[in-house]
């Protein structure tokens, strides 16, 4: 049960933190504010689903994601706006997890840490853009990416 607890808590702080900077965009006029209640509520659809299916939500995979869209192609909810919605939040939970592991397991710097952020991020959208599954990132698909740049 505790450790039930702590997972929602977490999942529930990847949330929060997720929302804040996204309503710093909508403050900034670079989000509508019409898009982010959109996100909100698919992102919190999506880890209501992940409980009710009994899923580790600390542990998202892509497939959990591509299994919940195709629940929803019957209905009359925009899939690809939601699909979007939670790669978005995935991304986020993935790269605030690699932050944490550079800093904690890889002792590095600080300022290390924000300089690879950008560039992880980056890799993160062309993964998605090109509809790459980000579970299971192949050496071409770096190589591509790497090409691009």
């Amino acid at each position: 049960v505790e450790k039930t607890l702590n997972r929602e808590g977490k999942t529930q702080a990847y949330k929060g933190k997720f929302f804040k900077k996204k309503e710093k965009l909508v403050e900034e006029k670079k989000l509508a504010e019409k898009k982010l209640n959109a996100l909100k509520k698919d992102i919190t659809r999506f880890c209501d689903y992940l409980r009710r299916q009994g899923y580790d939500s600390d542990n998202i995979k892509t497939a959990q994601i591509e299994k919940y869209i195709r629940g929803l192609s019957n209905s009359n909810w925009k899939p690809k706006s939601i699909k979007r919605n939670l790669y978005d939040f995935l991304i986020d939970v993935y790269l605030d997890r690699f932050v944490i592991y550079l800093r904690v397991e890889k002792k590095l710097a600080k300022n290390t840490v924000d300089a690879y952020k950008p560039d992880i991020a980056r890799f993160f959208d062309f993964l998605r853009r090109h509809d790459y599954d980000i579970d299971n990132v192949k050496t071409a698909q770096i190589q591509e990416h790497i090409r691009g740049l």
